[in-house]
């Protein structure tokens, strides 16, 4: 009985402890809310600036990306042409977020581009930025310019013909013949103002060390009225996959001799024609090789040198490009003129022609410096009894036989002084000769 009470009163004195115990969690919960939910925010906070200390939002730039153009040919379709001014077809992105996110990116993830449905005010088309695999990761993109102004204008199409311009030298021995531009018409179109001011189509082709006929790649170049070269990028033509070509045949090239018919130099009486002299006496010509090896020479007939009586020294120049085989070319077109001099001399006399740096100078100060100023030659007239001693007369046979004396000159200036001139064997000078001279101080 004791016992059975005993447990009865533990029952009861535990079970009110339980439930004081289960009353105290509740109001432990409840008591100061307020402060547990600051906390609570507090804590979330913190966790968000550590987060954004470890792993802040930044910017990122990429600079020089090209911008992709849609929808162009919206444009194209109404027959009028485009061009980006000031070079805002390439931009500078910038990039908001995460610098996790941010290190990962490479310039190749940055797309940008304008779509010509979006055009403003007929030259703005807004650019658009996204980073290819990141999309959601990152906070924004945009470009710099945001915009990609162009401008836009009918488009012009036009035919022009080929012409060949050549650089460089071919091998010594040949000659440039004939070339030949393949296509040799093109058509060129684009915007407007650009064809309209094509002048003239070039195919420009180096043919330097070639030695044989050959086809050569070629450069195709644009040139305005001024000669100044037409920038092409918004430009196309219709040269094709195969390019443009040059085709180029080379010529032998050859010195050969010129021989003059003499035959009708005519002189006044009392004179002699001596001899002929030619400047220069042969010239380069270019043409097959068969034919270089019959040609020996150019022939100039009497006809060229038909100037009337003469009865002094005589230049003449001939043209001989009219004598001149019809296969065979001259190698410089301007090569043309040769100064042929007719040599005439009176009957027993002959007129040698020294030059001034053969004349020996006697008693020449020291100090001084001896000039002839434009003085090249002097004319020494001799005669002889003997034509055939004449004819054999040389300016050879004048060395240190002809001298000036200095001999009391000692102050600067110009002089004229009469020649010592001892005459060759069986000959004598017709009349005296004089030189002018200037001596300088050294």
């Amino acid at each position: 009985m004791y016992r059975t009470r005993q447990w009865t009163q533990n029952v009861l004195f535990y079970g009110k402890e339980d439930k004081d115990m289960g009353k105290s969690m509740k109001d432990k919960l409840i008591d100061n809310l307020g402060l547990k939910v600051i906390a609570l925010l507090f804590a979330v906070v913190l966790w968000l600036l550590v987060v954004n200390i470890n792993d802040p939002i930044e910017s990122r730039t990429f600079s020089n990306i090209k911008v992709n153009v849609l929808h162009e040919e919206i444009i194209e379709n109404q027959a009028k042409t485009w061009q980006v001014l000031d070079n805002t077809d390439s931009v500078t992105v910038v990039v908001r977020g995460k610098r996790s996110i941010l290190e990962r990116m490479r310039t190749e993830d940055i797309s940008a581009s304008a779509d010509i449905k979006e055009l403003m005010l007929e030259n703005m088309v807004p650019i658009e930025v996204t980073v290819r695999g990141f999309e959601g990761e990152y906070r924004e993109a945009y470009a710099s310019p945001k915009n990609m102004q162009i401008k836009i204008e009918n488009s012009k199409k036009a035919e022009f013909p080929i012409t060949v311009v050549t650089t460089g030298e071919v091998q010594e021995g040949y000659a440039l013949g004939s070339t030949e531009a393949s296509p040799k018409m093109i058509s060129v179109a684009g915007p407007q103002s650009l064809v309209g001011r094509i002048e003239r189509a070039v195919a420009r082709v180096d043919v330097s060390g070639l030695a044989e006929d050959t086809t050569l790649d070629a450069t195709l170049i644009l040139y305005d009225a001024a000669g100044n070269e037409i920038n092409q990028d918004l430009l196309s033509n219709t040269i094709g996959v195969e390019g443009l070509k040059v085709k180029v045949s080379l010529l032998k090239t050859a010195l050969i001799p010129l021989e003059f018919d003499d035959s009708k130099i005519r002189v006044s009486k009392g004179h002699v024609y001596t001899k002929l002299e030619c400047e220069p006496d042969s010239v380069e010509v270019v043409g097959e090789e068969s034919d270089l090896e019959n040609l020996s020479s150019i022939e100039i007939p009497a006809g060229a040198l038909d100037v009337g009586e003469i009865s002094e020294k005589t230049e003449v120049p001939v043209d001989i490009t009219p004598y001149l085989p019809e296969e065979i070319k001259l190698a410089d077109e301007n090569a043309n003129i040769v100064v042929v001099t007719i040599l005439v001399d009176k009957v027993n006399a002959k007129i040698i022609n020294l030059p001034v740096e053969s004349i020996v100078r006697d008693n020449a100060p020291e100090g001084f410096k001896v000039e002839y100023g434009d003085t090249k030659e002097i004319a020494l007239a001799f005669t002889s009894e003997d034509q055939s001693r004449l004819n054999e007369l040389t300016v050879d046979d004048l060395k240190d036989k002809v001298r000036v004396d200095l001999r009391g000159i000692t102050q600067e200036g110009t002089y004229t002084l009469k020649l010592q001139v001892t005459p060759p064997e069986g000959c004598e000078l017709e009349e005296e000769a004089e030189v002018t001279l200037t001596l300088t101080k050294r």
